[in-house]
């Protein structure tokens, strides 16, 4: 018997970011995460990081669907397009299990950290994903039981909470490709942003990396801003919510 986390950083576009989540949003098509094992896991729980809105903590409600992937172990057909409702076709066969997470509210006063164990009705850690079931051309199940390394598709659906990664940090002046400091305004850089943190504007274009935050006010990036940034345009981060999946084989 062993333990492991998968850890799922959905990457959103800062159109994403600023575009608040309806019920029954996809916020993340499948992802293919590799898992330490070939035989069949238990998810245990699933701790959920999310970022708050214009530099608030807020709360919402998750689903994660898990999928096999194809023989040759791309993923299946796509679940639809995030900010929008989940209508895509082609992973009917692939699909494994769901699980409910609940983002609750905690005392943090501009993060949400929740710890539960699954919420779909189930009293116990019941859903078990088989990392080696994988689905070929014409449809048919199979299982790859060759290697040590398993895989598994995760998609995440938003439920209910209304969730917006609208950061409120503004450009105080145009920014300009090549630029390494970075003046903002409105909401607190450091009640929103962290240092790693990758931004994106609100037109989806990705600006750079962080390095330092120095103030409310000022940003250091690790290299030049990659595009040019208009004063007043709003600065999200494109991982704002993070899934570690706590599993055991």
């Amino acid at each position: 018997m062993g333990y492991f986390n998968i850890e799922l950083k959905p990457t959103l576009t800062g159109q994403n970011c600023v575009t608040a989540f309806a019920n029954g949003d996809l916020l993340a098509d499948w992802e293919i995460k590799t898992v330490p094992t070939k035989k069949p896991f238990r998810v245990l729980g699933t701790t959920c990081v999310m970022r708050g809105t214009n530099g608030a903590s807020q709360a919402a409600l998750f689903e994660l669907v898990f999928a096999s992937t194809n023989e040759d172990g791309t993923a299946p057909g796509s679940l639809g397009s995030v900010n929008a409702t989940i209508d895509g076709t082609g992973f009917f066969k692939h699909l494994n299990g769901i699980y409910q997470v609940a983002n609750t509210n905690d005392t943090i006063d501009t993060v949400n950290v929740s710890t539960v164990d699954n919420t779909d009705g189930n009293s116990l850690d019941i859903l078990v994903i088989e990392p080696s079931r994988v689905i070929n051309v014409n449809g048919i199940e199979g299982f790859d039981g060759t290697g040590v390394n398993g895989k598994i598709c995760i998609g995440v659906l938003h439920t209910s909470g209304d969730a917006d990664f609208g950061a409120g940090v503004i450009a105080d002046g145009d920014i300009s490709v090549g630029d390494t400091s970075l003046t903002v305004k409105t909401i607190s850089a450091l009640n929103t942003f962290a240092v790693g943190d990758v931004l994106s504007d609100n037109g989806g274009a990705t600006v750079g990396t962080i390095s330092a935050i120095n103030s409310a006010t000022s940003i250091t990036l690790a290299s030049g801003a990659t595009e040019a940034v208009a004063d007043d345009d709003e600065l999200c981060n494109v991982n704002p919510v993070t899934f570690i999946i706590h599993c055991e084989y």
